[in-house]
């Protein structure tokens, strides 16, 4: 089974590096991470190219909404098992919990 997660976000730069962080210490972990910044002005973008280079980042150079950017997300996952989460670290426990070991 392969695993995306799929993330959008709106001027939360420090909550995002915190789950970027977590995510990837989840096993297992996620196969490929979709991050979409919705017209961020807080260093969002700056802080995902600098420190998550293999996560697959687009931006909206304006606020475009969430289920505007889920969609462009879900269009460019490439996996067959597709989670999007919020910024949190309690879905993210969840989410561990959720997804069987792969095989």
């Amino acid at each position: 089974m392969k695993i995306s997660v799929m993330i959008s976000t709106l001027n939360r730069r420090e909550e995002l590096r915190r789950t970027l962080s977590k995510l990837s210490e989840l096993q297992p972990r996620p196969d490929e991470i979709l991050i979409c910044a919705d017209g961020c002005t807080d260093g969002t973008a700056e802080m995902v190219r600098q420190n998550f280079p293999n996560c697959l980042f687009l931006e909206n150079r304006s606020t475009r909404g969430s289920v505007f950017s889920r969609d462009q997300l879900l269009r460019a996952a490439m996996m067959t098992v597709i989670r999007s989460i919020q910024i949190s670290l309690v879905v993210l426990k969840i989410y561990s919990r959720s997804i069987p070991a792969q095989a």
